[in-house]
């Protein structure tokens, strides 16, 4: 399989792509031209830093007191 286990393989995470100025589209190395970032080509490399993680947010313990953890 060309992409290799990735879920949705799209140019935008892409090793041959630089983000364009123009809104949705990618400029790929390899085609030598601006494409959808949802296009793929036969030269897709999973670029695993430019996928964005969304973290998950801690939790705010402040609002409890020293009593609430006691058993």
């Amino acid at each position: 399989m060309i992409y290799k286990g990735v879920d949705n393989p799209r140019c935008v995470f892409c090793v041959n792509s630089k983000k364009c100025d123009e809104d949705e589209m990618v400029f790929c190395t390899k085609k030598n031209k601006n494409v959808k970032e949802d296009f793929v080509c036969r030269k897709y490399e999973y670029d695993i830093f430019k996928r964005e993680i969304k973290r998950k947010k801690k939790p705010d313990f402040s609002r409890f007191s020293e009593e609430d953890f006691r058993l």
